[in-house]
C-alpha cells in the first residue's frame, strides 16, 4: 500500500501541483517503506525532497536528497543515489553555493553511466541541466537536456515537460529562439494535455525569458505575470523568486523603474 501511495497518489498529486498534498503523502509512505525496507525508499525520498524544493524549504529539500544518497548507497542502488547528488547540486546551486557542485554533478555522471545508470537518468540530466543555466553554462546545459529528452530511462515521460522548459530556456539565452518556442509549444502541450499543473509557472518563466530576449517586452510580463499567478496558487517559492527577477529586468528594460524595484524587493 506505501508503494502504491508513493508511486500512485504522491507521484500523480506533484505533477498536478497539488505539492502539500503530495508531500504529506510521501512523507506517510517514506516512514513505512523504511519500516520494511522497501526497494523505492530512496525514490520516496527523492519525491519528498522534490515538494520541498518546489515550496521553498532548501534545507529540508537537501536533507531529503542526501538521504536518498544515504539509502540507495546503502542498498546498492548507485543508479538511484544519482538522482540525489545532482538534486543536492541543485539546491546548491540555487542558494549560490558552488563548492560542492562539481563533484556532486561528476558522481552523478559517473552513477548514470554505470549499470542500470539509465534508470532514472532523465531526473539527474534534467538537473544537471539546471545547475549548468544557474552556472551561465547554456550550450552545455543544452546538451545535458537533449541527453535527458532521449535517455531510455524510467523517469522520461514525467521529466519530459521539465526537460523541454530547461532546453528552451538555455536555447533563449544563445539566441536560438525559434528552436527555444518550439520547445515551449511541445511543453505547453504536454502540460496541457496531461493536466501536469507543476509546469505551468516555469513555462511562464520561461516564455517570458524568450520574450524578453526576443525584444517583445508587453509578451514577456504578460508571461510572466500569468506564471506568477500559477506559481502562487502552488506556493512554488521557487518559481516566484525566478519570476520576480525576471520581472524586475523586464521592469526596467522598460523604463518602469519603480515596478522594477518593486519586484526586487519581491525577489
Amino acid at each position: 500500500m506505501a508503494t502504491v501511495r508513493f508511486s500512485g497518489t504522491a507521484t500523480i498529486e506533484y505533477l498536478k501541483g497539488d505539492l502539500l498534498r503530495s508531500l504529506q503523502e510521501g512523507e506517510e509512505s517514506v516512514v513505512i517503506l523504511d519500516r520494511y525496507g522497501s526497494f523505492f525508499l530512496g525514490m520516496a525520498h527523492h519525491l519528498v525532497g522534490s515538494c520541498h524544493f518546489e515550496l521553498g524549504n532548501l534545507e529540508e529539500a537537501l536533507s531529503q536528497f542526501v538521504d536518498v544518497v544515504r539509502v540507495s548507497k546503502a542498498k546498492g542502488q548507485l543508479f538511484n543515489a544519482a538522482s540525489g547528488s545532482s538534486s543536492m547540486a541543485l539546491v546548491y546551486a540555487t542558494v549560490g553555493l558552488h563548492d560542492p557542485i562539481p563533484q556532486l554533478v561528476s558522481e552523478a555522471e559517473e552513477q548514470i553511466r554505470g549499470p542500470l545508470g539509465e534508470f532514472l537518468a532523465s531526473t539527474v540530466l534534467a538537473d544537471i541541466g539546471f545547475v549548468r543555466l544557474l552556472l551561465e553554462e547554456p550550450e552545455t546545459a543544452v546538451d545535458d537536456f537533449t541527453r535527458g529528452l532521449t535517455a531510455s530511462s524510467t523517469s522520461q515521460f514525467i521529466e519530459r515537460p521539465r526537460l523541454l522548459i530547461g532546453r528552451a530556456m538555455a536555447r533563449a539565452a544563445i539566441n536560438e529562439h525559434d528552436a527555444a518556442r518550439d520547445d515551449l509549444i511541445d511543453a505547453v502541450t504536454l502540460a496541457d494535455s496531461k493536466e501536469l499543473g507543476l509546469y505551468l509557472a516555469h513555462i511562464g518563466l520561461a516564455e517570458g525569458l524568450l520574450s524578453m530576449k526576443s525584444g517583445d517586452l508587453d509578451a514577456a510580463e504578460h508571461a510572466l505575470t500569468t506564471g506568477q499567478q500559477e506559481a502562487m496558487s502552488r506556493g512554488q517559492r521557487v518559481r516566484l523568486l525566478e519570476i520576480s527577477s525576471a520581472r524586475a529586468r523586464v521592469a526596467s528594460l522598460s523604463g518602469r523603474n519603480d515596478d522594477a524595484a518593486r519586484h526586487s524587493e519581491s525577489a
